[in-house]
């Protein structure tokens, strides 16, 4: 007859343990320093297969040191972590604590054990904006005062961070805080991270807010002057069923409306370096004088930068740098601009070039409307400007801001069919 005996609150044990291994880090089996095999259970080497575990030889005061030391031999051959210790010995304790972070891959930085990079991270967008806060003012007091929280509240974020992650962020001194390499590898991520977190906010908002008729639009200050004068109202009177929204910010602006997504789409002159921004269309073309019909120019079918010697000049600003490098040719051929407006200031640009005898620049116009303003190539001054209709790469359009967007690249195309376009 064969005899079975596992009471039961033995195989409840073992069903709970079995159960709860996923979550723990390290495993530690108590055993007598006296007998550590008799006193050891046959199942927790199965039970505990691939999990980091610990041997506590337990009441090693009272067993004899020598073997002691021979059984965590024996342990550590097995790869196998053993300490001799007496539970009521608080040096003992620390050791056995340091061992527990060692088993579970912890790191100890500075008195403080930073969990694993392999354990679950768990890290939200509000750790992410406090990290961000703190790199660039490189100071807890600083980051507290902007976000409106106590330092040591901060700080404890901060910490629980360097937890989930399992790594070193800050190096913490009392003149202030620096960016350990992961720091530095987080600093460089976390804009991108915080753009993704309020892209998806934004999306859900829009879809909630039922705006799939809405198109939200910004575009740098002048930039209406390059299109035809009735560039807004037509796509407004033939899409009565859809509402459009337009902003005019500087470049710098523009990109943060882009960055928050406060707007959807932005039409601007210049370059913006950001990986995350996806151009939709892309226009590059050489800059042109603009002149009235009467003007002496107009008798050259081509111009040359010393023929604008003497010449009333008007900048109108659209791309900053390229602004800048026309305004040095023109200052060193001896024609120094007389005005510089803004570009919502074009049509008073517009009127000093027909009446004044002013001359400005502009985009080379598929049609040019006004039969009294004329435009010549500058053989020799090759600056272009570029024109770029852009998204945040992932960001959801509405259905206006597609039509928009078809709409723009018709309008270029058709206006500006000679000149380098491309759609994205």
């Amino acid at each position: 007859m064969l005899i079975q005996w596992f009471p039961g609150h033995m195989a409840k044990t073992k069903r709970l343990i079995i159960e709860h291994l996923k979550a723990v880090d390290v495993a530690a089996e108590l055993l007598d320093a006296r007998i550590p095999l008799a006193s050891a259970n046959p199942m927790v080497e199965e039970l505990l297969s691939g999990k980091p575990r610990i041997v506590i030889l337990n009441k090693a005061d009272l067993a004899d040191p020598e073997m002691t030391k021979a059984w965590e031999s024996y342990y550590k051959r097995k790869g196998v972590a053993a300490v001799s210790m007496s539970c009521g010995n608080g040096k003992d304790k620390k050791k056995f604590l340091r061992l527990i972070k060692e088993a579970a891959g912890f790191a100890v930085f500075s008195g403080k054990c930073l969990f694993r990079a392999t354990r679950e991270v768990r890290m939200d967008v509000k750790q992410i904006q406090y990290f961000s806060l703190v790199s660039s003012t490189g100071s807890f007091n600083a980051a507290a005062k902007q976000l409106y929280i106590s330092v040591p509240g901060l700080v404890k974020a901060m910490d629980r961070l360097e937890n989930e992650l399992g790594v070193r962020l800050f190096v913490r001194r009392r003149s202030g805080v620096t960016l350990t390499p992961a720091g530095q590898a987080l600093a460089r991520y976390a804009p991108r991270y915080i753009r993704k977190y309020e892209m998806i906010v934004s999306n859900v908002r829009k879809a909630a807010a039922q705006r799939e008729m809405r198109a939200e639009v910004c575009m740098t200050w002048g930039m209406l002057s390059f299109f035809p004068r009735n560039f807004l109202s037509r796509f407004v009177l033939s899409n009565p069923d859809m509402s459009l929204s337009t902003h005019n910010y500087s470049l710098q602006e523009l990109e943060e409306a882009l960055n928050e997504y406060r707007e959807t789409i932005g039409l601007y002159f210049g370059r913006i370096d950001d990986p995350e921004l996806e151009i939709l269309f892309h226009r590059e073309a050489p800059l042109r004088v603009l002149m009235s019909s009467t003007h002496a120019l107009c008798e050259k079918a081509a111009l040359r930068m010393e023929d604008l010697r003497g010449c009333k000049v008007i900048l109108v600003n659209s791309d900053p740098e390229v602004m800048r490098q026309l305004q040095n040719r023109l200052e060193s051929v001896g024609c120094p601009p007389q005005i510089m407006l803004d570009g919502a200031e074009w049509e008073q640009a517009v009127e000093l070039i027909q009446s004044a005898g002013y001359i400005s620049f502009c985009l080379p116009p598929g049609n040019l409307s006004n039969a009294r303003l004329q435009t010549r190539e500058i053989e020799d001054l090759g600056l272009t400007l570029d024109f770029n209709m852009a998204v945040m790469r992932g960001v959801a359009m509405t259905d206006a801001e597609r039509r928009f967007v078809e709409y723009v690249v018709q309008m270029m195309t058709a206006n500006h069919g000679g000149d380098e376009a491309k759609k994205r």
